[in-house]
């Protein structure tokens, strides 16, 4: 229940943001959005540490693993949200750092998806490239896919750096 109203707070706070009056400026939406993605970084660098803590459990329940989730597979989600708004960002991007910048993002918060084992999110993520290519010009279609490549291509060896010991991790 705790996760069903999480994430039902969580789809009303974005329908808050993309319903607001026209006089908020889409700077402000931008910086909210950025935000939102970059606050999810730490937040990969915190599973890595507790997973590497972890490994000085002898017993430590790799599925149920408990930190911000009752599965592991739960950490995809998470980090989902934040690869998703970092390709949205990259595509929208002033400039070609900062839009490097936000694809790393994105592998990073991708490569995490990938790390735990979770399949959801990663049809998830290809069904928000559907439906972001559906909301785009035609002209930043091809854009939002190559960037999408770009993310992947960061996620998969970030997550192959290392598997716990336990057979649900991994993109396999």
């Amino acid at each position: 229940l705790a996760s069903w109203c999480l994430h039902g707070l969580f789809g009303l706070s974005c329908y808050a943001i993309l319903t607001r009056s026209a006089g908020a400026s889409g700077e402000t939406d931008r910086q909210l959005w950025a935000g939102i993605a970059a606050a999810l970084l730490p937040f990969c660098v915190l599973v890595i540490a507790f997973a590497v803590r972890a490994l000085s459990v002898p017993d430590f329940d790799w599925g149920h693993f408990g930190l911000a989730s009752t599965n592991v597979r739960h950490l995809g989600y998470y980090s989902l949200v934040g690869a998703t708004l970092s390709i949205g960002l990259a595509v929208t991007a002033g400039g070609r750092c900062q839009m490097m910048l936000w694809i790393l993002a994105a592998g990073i918060l991708l490569g995490l998806s990938i790390w735990s084992g979770s399949r959801g999110p990663l049809a998830a993520f290809a069904m928000s490239l559907v439906a972001g290519a559906m909301l785009l010009r035609r002209a930043r279609r091809l854009r939002l896919f190559a960037i999408a490549a770009g993310g992947v291509l960061v996620a998969v060896p970030i997550a192959a750096i290392w598997t716990p010991p336990a057979p649900q991790y991994g993109l396999a």
